[in-house]
C-alpha cells in the first residue's frame, strides 16, 4: 500500500494513487463535504475545448484526447501558477482567523484570470456561497459573503473553495485534491452533460485512474509547501 507519513512530511510510493482504504476514504470525503449542496454541471474556472456540439455528444476518443489536453494545460498554467498558491494562502489565513487577508488574496486572484476565467470564477463561487445553508452561523464564512455582497471582494471560487476546507478542518492534502476534482468534474458536465457522467460513473477513483498527472501536479503543490504542509495534514 502507497503510504504518506505526514509526520516526517515523506512518500513511499504515489500517494495520490492511494490503495488504502484510509487514504482514499478522507479524500472521498473532503470531496463529498466540499461540494455538498452545490451542483458542478455550469462549469468553473476550468473550460475544456470544445470542437462543436455534435462531436462532444459522441464523446469519441479525439474528443476525449482534446479535453486531457485542454486539462493538462489547465493544470500546468493557471491552476499551478496562481489558484494553488492562492488556494494554499487563503486555507492558511482562514486557519487562522485572518479574514481581511482572505479577502487580499481574492482580489488579488482577479489579476491572474482571464476575463472569461475570472466570470467563470465568480458564478461557480456563488453556486457555493448560495448553497452551504449549513455554513451560515460559521462566523468568518458571514462575513466573506457580506464582503462579496458587497461588492468588496469577488467572490472566487478557489477562495471560496479553500475557505470552506478550512472551516470544515479538512487536512489541505485532501482540500487540493477535492478542488482539482471539482474543477474536472465541472468541466467534463461542461463537455459531455451531467447526466451522462453519471451514466459512466465518473468518480474519484475514475479520476485518479485515467488522470493520474493530476495527482503528480497536486503533490508537488504541497510539497512545496512542505514548512507547514505536514503539521496541517496531520489535522
Amino acid at each position: 500500500m502507497d503510504i504518506w507519513n505526514p509526520d516526517q512530511n515523506t512518500t513511499k510510493g504515489a500517494i495520490y494513487l492511494a490503495e488504502g482504504d484510509a487514504v482514499f476514504g478522507e479524500m472521498e470525503r473532503a470531496i463529498g463535504i466540499s461540494v455538498m449542496g452545490v451542483s458542478s454541471v455550469g462549469g468553473s474556472i476550468f473550460s475544456p475545448k470544445i470542437r462543436s456540439k455534435k462531436s462532444v455528444q459522441k464523446a469519441g476518443e479525439r474528443e476525449l484526447q482534446i479535453f486531457a489536453e485542454s486539462w493538462t494545460m489547465w493544470l500546468q498554467q493557471p491552476f499551478t501558477e496562481h489558484l494553488a498558491e492562492t488556494f494554499v494562502e487563503v486555507y492558511m489565513a482562514a486557519a487562522e482567523m485572518r479574514l481581511r487577508r482572505v479577502t487580499q488574496l481574492d482580489l488579488s486572484l482577479g489579476q491572474c484570470l482571464s476575463g472569461a476565467e475570472a466570470r467563470r470564477s465568480r458564478a461557480a463561487g456563488q453556486c457555493f456561497l448560495e448553497g452551504k445553508s449549513e455554513m451560515q452561523r460559521a462566523p468568518q464564512w458571514q462575513k466573506y459573503a457580506r464582503s462579496v455582497e458587497a461588492g468588496e471582494c469577488p467572490g472566487h471560487v478557489v477562495t471560496v473553495f479553500a475557505l470552506q476546507s478550512a472551516l470544515y478542518h479538512l487536512p489541505l492534502l485532501s482540500a487540493l485534491t477535492a478542488y482539482v476534482y471539482f474543477e474536472w468534474r465541472a468541466g467534463m458536465s461542461v463537455f459531455i452533460g451531467d447526466s451522462v457522467i453519471q451514466k459512466k460513473g465518473l468518480t474519484l477513483q475514475k479520476f485518479q485512474q485515467d488522470y493520474p498527472q493530476s495527482m503528480q501536479v497536486v503533490r508537488q503543490v504541497f510539497a512545496g509547501e512542505s514548512e507547514f504542509g505536514a503539521a496541517i495534514s496531520a489535522v
